[in-house]
């Protein structure tokens, strides 16, 4: 799930994610979904918007990349 979040490159070609809602780039943080397991977050602080929940971080950059290679090809 990576709803709301948007590819845009920077000057030097990079892909960055920002929020679609308040164009702020997304931060990464974790929090228990219960007692015994903890999730990978991403999401934007300034507006509140979740972008994903993974259980793993190898499991959420897997998907990030994967995103990223999207937006290269739609020519963001």
């Amino acid at each position: 799930m990576i709803d709301g979040l948007m590819g845009v490159k920077n000057q030097k070609g990079t892909v960055v994610f920002v929020c679609g809602k308040c164009r702020t780039p997304p931060e990464q943080a974790y929090g228990a979904q219960n007692k015994d397991q903890l999730a990978y977050v991403l999401m934007c602080f300034r507006c509140g918007q979740v972008f994903g929940e993974w259980t793993t971080t190898e499991a959420r950059d897997n998907e990030l990349r994967e995103f990223a290679k999207k937006v290269e090809l739609l020519g963001a």
